[in-house]
């Protein structure tokens, strides 16, 4: 046997034995292996907000400091807007209407509320059990015939213009009765179908009065000031 050949087989072996070892090292969505589909389900009626988008970066983040990269894959589901297809899914899950939100959902497992997905995520991903917990229920706010009614979400950037437009506004002796539609969504719903808003228009913010209704902060002013002047 010629030196070339035998320095072309020991190139090819080390070739070999370095393509093994890179294999080796490679996490398990990287060989071929499909990555855990997870879920995650919040209630967002803000417009101007994307929750979804917000946690995704934040889980695949601490996914990454956990050394689990590649091993999950992340789709998100609005419980607000997207109303059929999270009641499915709880029905599947065989959970209470009441299973606080956020919620995730791996297979027929499920972390639920704000302090288990801060707390507990990394730990729930590796298969511990955290038992499910469920929404408070808070009761509605009373409503008078001629309130003004100013439906908001924490947090939600066009829920604080329209406070502002509200702020500004001289209702003379009529007071603004404000209703966080976290703590009462049905009583929301109530409303969106008193006032016959479409499916696509209820988000937040939204101001009620008389027969009107109005959601976009820079028509709100104009609007309400000819409505509270007409009455």
């Amino acid at each position: 046997m010629s030196v070339r050949r035998v320095f072309v087989g020991l190139r090819m072996c080390s070739w070999i034995a370095a393509l093994l070892c890179l294999a080796l090292a490679l996490p398990c969505a990287a060989r071929g292996e499909a990555a855990v589909d997870v879920v995650y389900y919040f209630f967002n009626p803000c417009a101007s907000c994307d929750e979804g988008q917000v946690f995704s970066d934040a889980f695949y983040d601490r996914v990454k400091q956990a050394g689990l990269s590649g091993r999950y894959r992340l789709t998100t589901c609005n419980a607000f807007s997207e109303k059929e297809q999270y009641q499915a899914a709880l029905a599947q899950l065989g959970l209470p209407s009441g299973a606080a939100l956020p919620m995730l959902a791996m297979g027929a497992r499920t972390l639920s509320g704000a302090e288990a997905l801060e707390s507990d995520l990394i730990p729930w991903l590796q298969g511990e059990d955290v038992a499910v917990q469920t929404a408070e229920v808070r009761a509605e706010t009373p409503i008078g015939e001629g309130d003004l009614i100013y439906l908001y979400a924490p947090g939600c950037r066009s829920c604080a213009q329209m406070k502002a437009v509200l702020a500004a506004l001289d209702l003379g002796e009529l007071e603004v009765l404000e209703i966080n539609l976290y703590d009462a969504p049905a009583q929301a719903d109530a409303l969106f179908e008193q006032y016959g808003v479409p499916e696509a228009e209820r988000l937040v913010p939204m101001v009620f009065y008389g027969g009107g209704y109005v959601g976009e902060p820079e028509r709100a002013e104009q609007l309400l000031g000819e409505w509270i002047a007409g009455q």
